[in-house]
């Protein structure tokens, strides 16, 4: 491998279409309201291309990290 490529590493990240197609059993409108956004508006983020800003896209994955550390803290 030449020397230039040795240590690169990579970051994966997703659209908002492509997250919920991945995950297909998240309610999007649900998933919306926990979030503080109009369901309408999120389901038309759910659409491929649809335009999002950065600072909405930025609320959408804080909020589903702060539902991820809800989720963590079950015990069942």
């Amino acid at each position: 491998m030449p020397e230039e490529l040795r240590g690169i590493e990579f970051e994966y990240k997703w659209d908002i279409a492509s997250l919920f197609n991945y995950f297909n059993w998240i309610n999007v409108s649900k998933l919306a309201e926990a979030l503080g956004i109009t369901p309408s508006l999120m389901r038309y983020y759910k659409k491929k291309g649809a335009y999002i800003s950065d600072i909405q896209a930025q609320r959408i994955e804080d909020g589903l990290h702060r539902l991820a550390d809800e989720l963590k803290a079950v015990s069942l």
